[in-house]
């Protein structure tokens, strides 16, 4: 009897645990602070100039450390399925900016050019041919 009860006792307090995570709000997935949705947008005219598959590179630059990994990660998801490699090997490079650009005072890397800028902070780069 005695083992039974600790049972039940054992069974209960896992049930009471795992219910905080069962009834807990879930809480949204908001890449640099914005809804899902509407950081997806951003990148709805440059999806357009890219191959509808192949291997992209990702120039993350201006995020605060919080906001940096869950940037890339939500691009690759706004992208997909273009694969977004974190690297500046690939032809063609996403840059996506915390902040809009001001053409006059941007500095590329040195293997890069702009090919487009589809405002918000979102540019397409090329690989400089030598």
């Amino acid at each position: 009897m005695p083992t039974r009860i600790a049972v039940a006792a054992i069974v209960l307090f896992s049930l009471l645990s795992a219910g905080r995570f069962v009834f807990a709000p879930v809480k949204p997935f908001r890449p640099a602070g914005l809804p899902l949705p509407q950081y997806e947008k951003r990148f709805e005219k440059l999806r357009k100039r890219l191959p509808q598959r192949g291997v992209v590179g990702y120039l993350g630059v201006g995020w605060d450390s919080r906001y940096r990994l869950p940037a890339y990660y939500a691009t690759q998801y706004a992208l997909a399925p273009v694969v977004v490699e974190n690297s500046l090997e690939p032809e063609l490079v996403v840059g996506n900016f915390a902040a809009p650009l001001d053409p006059t005072t941007t500095t590329w890397p040195a293997n890069l050019f702009p090919v487009q800028s589809f405002g918000d902070g979102v540019v397409l780069l090329a690989k400089r041919r030598n």
